[in-house]
């Protein structure tokens, strides 16, 4: 499977889960089939961050954009989930894999500046991590915490599919609840990732985030 594919995947994932948040019952059995689902989007999405630095041509152009569109997708996030223009409590998900890019990037430096100090190295990253743990907690990210350290699952055992399979399931019984221990099948069509490209539509992808959050708001208001 090609990134393409790989964001195909989490988006349906995504959109189904939140047409389940936003019109289904959540005492039914498609309530919680549709979210079951969606867990496998967010998983997916960290995997593709971890990938993004490492094959990008410019980190800090890479930062900008998701800066850029975590600020743009907050008010249809808050008015399709929270129907107000502004719900500070919770942030959409663009915030937490930015926080987890920035540590990522952090760490690296920290690995060249203190390349001859194991000790030295190993204290900074984990300050880093936990830094960016703090801001998604303080900020009330989607996903929270657990996204930094899913994302740090991912970046720690790159290349480790045994590894990476323990440590994103050992967060996960930790810190998640019953439904998201759906999201360790993400891992499947993450491991069929063949390292390719695919169809470069990288503006569809962002924009349909906030898109669809307006689409889905518009459409429980006219509901109603």
């Amino acid at each position: 499977m090609s990134v393409f594919v790989l964001k195909v995947i989490a988006i349906l994932a995504m959109f189904i889960d939140h047409i389940a948040a936003v019109f289904v019952d959540d005492s039914t059995k498609l309530y919680l089939l549709m979210r079951g689902f969606g867990r496998i989007a967010f998983p997916i999405f960290c995997f593709l961050i971890v990938e993004g630095y490492f094959h990008t041509r410019n980190v800090k152009k890479y930062m900008s954009r998701l800066a850029a569109f975590a600020i743009i997708s907050e008010i249809p996030f808050d008015l399709c989930f929270y129907k107000e223009l502004f719900y500070w409590q919770h942030q959409n998900v663009f915030f937490t894999l930015l926080l987890g890019l920035v540590a990522i990037y952090a760490i690296e430096e920290l690995k060249k500046r203190y390349s001859a100090s194991y000790p030295k190295s190993v204290i900074s990253q984990f300050v880093v991590v936990m830094l960016a743990m703090t801001a998604a907690w303080l900020l009330c990210t989607d996903y929270n915490m657990l996204g930094i350290l899913i994302i740090m699952a991912f970046y720690i055992n790159r290349g480790d599919r045994i590894q990476t399979a323990i440590s994103f399931f050992i967060v996960t019984i930790c810190l998640g609840n019953v439904l998201q221990l759906l999201s360790v099948l993400a891992l499947i069509p993450i491991y069929m990732y063949n390292g390719k490209k695919g169809p470069s539509m990288r503006y569809v992808f962002y924009v349909f985030y906030p898109g669809h959050l307006l689409i889905l708001y518009a459409i429980s208001m006219l509901a109603m």
